[in-house]
């Protein structure tokens, strides 16, 4: 799985989404019935120029998805950054493109890897700011921790 998310992600081969789109869907339909809209976790716009695609908007084109977030700020790269530095990086990352009222509204956010949590929480808050009933999310795969040899 390491590899195939590494070929995806970091190597351009964003034909992989079709593997996990569907399945994505899936989950969140039965996990998380009713959800309001799907957004997809922004890259910071030197990153997606990096990549050439945010490899969230491509797992979640299936979703009734929209682009509502904005990364604020230029991080150090997540997957080079210890769970420390993870947090300090995604802490204040992002903001909603548009004030609005989330009152009552069920929000899932869609990444493509959850390795501590600090990239979805970091992207819930402004939801939560704006008083989001409820914050969920998805991924395409979730980072274990390595076992002791």
């Amino acid at each position: 799985m390491k590899d195939l998310i590494s070929q995806f992600k970091y190597r351009g081969d964003a034909e992989l989404s079709l593997i996990f789109a569907d399945d994505l869907f899936k989950l969140a339909r039965r996990e998380f019935p009713g959800f309001h809209t799907a957004v997809p976790i922004p890259l910071h716009p030197t990153r997606l120029w990096e990549r050439g695609f945010n490899q969230a908007s491509l797992l979640g084109q299936k979703f009734p998805a929209e682009e509502l977030l904005i990364r604020d700020g230029l991080s150090t790269k997540q997957s080079k950054s210890s769970g420390k530095d993870r947090r300090d990086n995604a802490e204040g990352a992002f903001m909603l493109k548009h004030p609005a009222d989330w009152s009552e509204k069920h929000i899932l956010l869609i990444d493509d890897i959850y390795t501590t949590g600090s990239t979805i929480e970091a992207a819930a808050l402004p939801f939560w700011e704006a008083g989001a009933l409820r914050v969920s999310a998805v991924t395409a795969a979730r980072a274990l921790k390595k076992a002791p040899l």
